[in-house]
């Protein structure tokens, strides 16, 4: 038997995620926590003072970390807790102990939580972040672990303390942490890692491929691949060292063959099919063309996020010991927001014919009642390809990507796959940009036509009814707002969804792509329009679709009453009286104009009933046609022609 580490003590750093609360939580002898946190002025995340110093000067490792007389450290968060639930299900895991190292003797107690959601609402459904977290629950317990603690002198010559704790039992749920305070004078704690004891012949072997899909964002390339090879492949200390290599699929063939000096960077130029292309074109190269594929498990990753190494060496434990029965799962990444990094942008999600439901939305992860019940699992069927961890044992020549160009292509492959299932932890995410209303008008027709393509075939296609219901309601309010544009994209991709499988294969991506600009807005300053910031309007989003939608459907119909409309990211956008809408985007300090149009409302309304009509007539034998066409249009052989390779 041997001890090895499973998942290192890890801290804020200012190039990743600089949010104490996520790694650390520092309570006084009553319970209260006096954990820092930093706030935001809208613009420029500031730091309030630790210690006198500034969290965002504050090291990388964050060790030693001083905890001082009265204090309490614990490490019920995200990144330091310990998923034993997730571990006692998909692993072999058989024993576990944290050991921690110390400057001076702690007293350590040792507590399960598992966490309860009492409502399935979604978060833009509750009036108040407040209102939502007061469903949110934990069940916490102590538990009785045996412990032993020896003095020593670390290698730079300081005396410290090594306490083990042993947990005696390994929980079926929740997550597993410590407290630890000073038994005299304030000490330091100096490192910790969760182990096991194992025999060396019972660990997974593992070797991961970095799939990146790359598009004219060089520096986000080059940071993130540099990161990698600076902290992984090119450090003999990473348990990565040798069982990572990066395949890069560079859609936009600007990034110079000799960017990266390492045999363990693959470049390969690629015709620009969109992100389905580029991630497609990392698995056939690392998996089918590569004599004696040695790679167990290939991520796929933006180009874009913030990645952690950590992240990777945690992902890569974890599937040292994922057992048999579980071997074929994904293991998805959690995302937060670039601009707010405490805050979960999505934890998984499921699709069901026209319905997309997104987990844990906007969830703050510093909160202690988030992290235990953050590790409840959900019925999601699919993780975005920000970071997606796949076994290449289920990637095949006859299950690969479908080639949707953009949206629904990761989507579309989990469902597929979704006998598989996958796995999400707390501690394995990124940070990835984002914002409400961050895509462009013609993101709207891969929405829609990639939505009908990628359920064809499903056990839960949507029938012809509930397509024109999810496609009413966005015409609606498309029509509502006087944005034109957005119910006549919809037509469009209607149109092209019904020409079936072989008008789809005649189509260049790119051409298609450009000419789909016609129908985005044009954003202007708030000082085009005489307008300012004090004028937009924040109604906020409001449950009772359906009613709102009848009366702003009768204020269109009567006169306006009103000029000028300023609606802000949050407010619904509807009218209600108003003969124009300036649709402002508080990120990025821009929007643009619509006005009311009888016209082009009546066209759009003639145009709606034709479509119905095509719906009801064509939508299961055009279902039957696109999931025989999805058959040829996944092989390894269809895709190299497409590919040209």
């Amino acid at each position: 038997m041997e001890t090895v580490i499973i998942q290192k003590l890890i801290g804020p750093s200012k190039e990743v995620c600089n949010e104490w609360g996520m790694y650390f939580r520092k309570v006084d002898k009553e319970g209260n926590d006096i954990t820092t946190y930093p706030y935001d002025d809208g613009n420029v995340m500031f730091h309030k003072l630790i210690d006198g110093v500034k969290a965002s000067e504050v090291a990388a490792e964050s060790f030693p970390l001083e905890i001082k007389q009265g204090e309490i450290l614990s490490l019920d968060t995200y990144f330091n807790a310990f998923s034993i639930g997730k571990w006692k299900k998909y692993t072999k895991l058989s024993n576990l102990a944290l050991e921690i190292v110390t400057s001076g003797p702690v007293e350590v107690r040792a507590y399960q939580t598992v966490g309860m959601v009492e409502t399935e609402h979604m978060w833009h459904e509750f009036p108040d972040e407040e209102t939502m977290y007061s469903f949110l629950h934990n069940k916490r317990r102590e538990m009785d672990c045996p412990q032993e603690a020896e003095a020593f002198v670390t290698d730079q010559g300081q005396q410290a303390i090594r306490t083990i704790i042993h947990f005696s039992e390994l929980a079926d749920e929740g997550i597993y942490y410590i407290t630890m305070a000073p038994c005299e004078d304030a000490v330091s704690l100096l490192s910790g890692a969760y182990t096991t004891d194992v025999e060396k012949e019972d660990v997974n072997p593992v070797e991961l491929v970095l799939g990146i899909c790359t598009f004219q964002r060089e520096e986000f390339l080059k940071k993130n691949v540099n990161l990698v090879l600076d902290k992984v492949i090119n450090n003999a200390m990473s348990p990565l060292c040798d069982h990572v290599e990066i395949y890069i699929s560079d859609n936009g063939q600007t990034v110079p063959q000799d960017t990266f000096q390492s045999d363990k960077v693959h470049l390969f130029p690629n015709k620009n099919a969109g992100g389905a292309g580029g991630f497609t074109r990392t698995m056939i190269e690392s998996l089918f063309h590569r004599q004696d594929s040695p790679f167990t498990h290939i991520i796929l990753m933006d180009d874009d996020i913030i990645l952690s190494t950590d992240v990777l060496e945690r992902t890569y434990h974890f599937l040292q010991f994922v057992d048999e029965e579980h071997h074929d799962m994904m293991v998805g990444g959690e995302m937060f927001m670039l601009n707010l990094r405490y805050k979960q942008f999505e934890a998984g999600a499921r699709w069901r014919g026209t319905q997309v439901t997104f987990y844990n939305k906007m969830w703050d992860l510093r909160r202690q009642e988030c992290v235990a019940t953050n590790e409840c699992e959900n019925p999601i069927n699919y993780s975005g390809w920000w970071y997606s961890v796949i076994p290449t044992s289920i990637i095949t020549e006859d299950n690969l990507p479908i080639p949707l160009f953009i949206h629904y292509d990761d989507m579309e492959y989990g469902v597929r796959n979704e006998k598989n299932g996958t796995i999400l932890l707390n501690g394995i995410c990124v940070w990835h940009p984002q914002g409400i209303n961050k895509a462009a008008t013609r993101m709207t027709y891969y929405d829609i036509r990639n939505m009908l393509i990628g359920m064809a075939g499903s056990e839960t296609c949507a029938t012809a009814g509930d397509v024109i219901h999810h496609l009413s309601n966005r015409i609606v309010g498309a029509l509502n707002r006087y944005r034109y544009e957005d119910a006549e994209i919809i037509y469009e991709a209607i149109d092209d969804f019904y020409k079936g499988p072989d008008f789809f294969k005649t189509l260049d991506p790119l051409e298609k792509h450009a000419a789909l600009t016609k129908y985005n807005y044009k954003y202007e300053e708030l000082s085009a329009y005489d307008l300012t910031e004090d004028m937009v309007e924040e109604n906020g989003f409001h449950s009772h679709y359906l009613a709102w939608s009848v009366w702003a459907i009768i204020r269109w119909i009567l006169p306006s009453t009103r000029a000028l409309k300023v609606a802000g990211l949050r407010d619904s956008g509807i009218a209600f009286g108003a003969k124009k809408i300036f649709h402002y985007d508080e990120e990025k300090r821009k929007g643009y104009m619509t006005e009311k149009s009888y016209a082009r409302g009546w066209k759009d309304f003639c145009d709606y009933l034709k479509m119905t009509k095509k719906i009801r007539k064509n939508h299961d034998v055009m279902m039957q046609q696109w999931a025989e066409a999805k058959k040829e249009i996944t092989s390894l052989g269809y895709w190299e022609k497409y590919l040209g390779l």
